[in-house]
């Protein structure tokens, strides 16, 4: 199963997107958090593409909505 996500605040003005996929056919909501954070923060950091193809952007403010 995999899950298409749209980054809304992210670069390209919210048209920017990736996959979150998992080899069992189910994945649980705080596995699919897991994965989209593990993404962003290797976006943004050290050699990620956010630095090379994104320059300009700017990270949004984090929310914490853990519970």
């Amino acid at each position: 199963m995999s899950y298409d996500l749209n980054w809304l605040n992210g670069p390209a003005g919210g048209t920017y997107g990736f996959t979150v996929a998992r080899s069992s056919a189910q994945i649980t909501a705080s596995e699919l958090v897991a994965e989209a954070r593990g993404f962003i923060e290797a976006f943004y950091g050290p050699g990620g593409i956010g630095e090379t193809d994104f320059p300009t952007h700017t990270p949004a403010n984090a929310e914490q909505n853990d519970g």
